[in-house]
């Protein structure tokens, strides 16, 4: 499940937006949950008390109270993992928001074009975080394959039954060693 949330003070934006995302939906590789903010403050109120659980955000640049630039900064400045997108009807933003590293920079006159390969892109953001989690995971296991090449390794010096289950390993050289092997869990 990815959450995407849209911030835009033009409620009719929102709602085409929202609208648009439902049309494409059956396209991204994962099932979409869309959350709205057409006030910025109560945004950053969620925002400030780590209560927005979002993946992607969609936020217009040039909104009254607080533009999107700012949103963005607030959020790059706190380290926060969410991916942003710019949704906008200027084009004379689409350098200052460089600073905050959006994925994309959508114009609202081109959303049916624009915003699929746009969630696609994020999605595939998305992906390369869950890996990251996972291979922290991953690591664990992998001292444990360790271990069992090792044990292989020394199966095979000794003329195991395996020793051609590693056939790229050289034999040892040295002295014959006593080596124990215990049940492994």
């Amino acid at each position: 499940m990815v959450t995407i949330v849209l911030c835009d003070d033009e409620v009719e934006s929102l709602q085409r937006t929202e609208a648009e995302i439902e049309r494409i939906k059956e396209k991204l590789p994962y099932p979409v949950d869309v959350v709205k903010y057409a006030d910025t403050d109560y945004l950053m109120e969620r925002i400030d008390n780590r209560e927005l659980q979002s993946d992607i955000l969609i936020v217009d640049v040039d909104m009254p109270k607080m533009s999107g630039l700012d949103i963005a900064k607030y959020i790059r400045q706190n380290k926060l993992d969410i991916i942003i997108i710019f949704l906008t009807g200027h084009d004379e933003y689409v350098y200052s928001s460089f600073e905050f590293a959006p994925l994309r920079y959508i114009r609202k006159e081109f959303i049916k074009e624009e915003l699929l390969y746009a969630l696609l892109a994020a999605c595939r953001n998305v992906d390369k975080k869950k890996k990251k989690k996972i291979w922290g995971k991953k690591k664990k296991k992998k001292k444990k394959f360790f271990f069992f090449n090792c044990l292989f390794y020394f199966w095979k010096i000794y003329g195991g039954e395996l020793a051609a289950a590693r056939p790229e390993i050289p034999p040892y050289p040295g002295p014959p060693v006593a080596v124990k092997i215990v049940s492994c869990v």
